[in-house]
């Protein structure tokens, strides 16, 4: 499918955590939230990010679902499909994501 001239791909994410965002369990996930999102930022197609108070450590994951603190959402907005595929499954992003796997 080609995407329309002037239009951008929003991906939202949402995730359940095995643990409290402050658990030993969740710890190698939570610092390296915003190793991750920065990375994704530098990305040549990246456009825009939901943000939470940019606490260290925070990421984005502020936002909740239902008041249930494990509920992470991440919301990020690309210039095409092939640059967020690009990011998630080619750069460091692809090794958490095997971790959960």
């Amino acid at each position: 499918m080609k995407q329309p001239a002037g239009h951008h791909l929003a991906e939202l994410n949402i995730g359940r955590l095995l643990a409290d965002v402050d658990d030993p369990r969740v710890a190698d996930f939570m610092n390296n939230l915003d190793r991750i999102n920065g990375l994704g930022k530098r990305m040549p197609s990246f456009v825009w990010m939901s943000e939470g108070s940019g606490e260290p450590g925070t990421g984005n994951t502020e936002m909740k679902i239902a008041g249930d603190p494990r509920f992470i959402v991440n919301m990020t907005v690309w210039s095409d499909a092939v640059s967020l595929k690009t990011f998630v499954f080619d750069t460091l992003h692809a090794k958490f994501m095997e971790r959960k796997a």
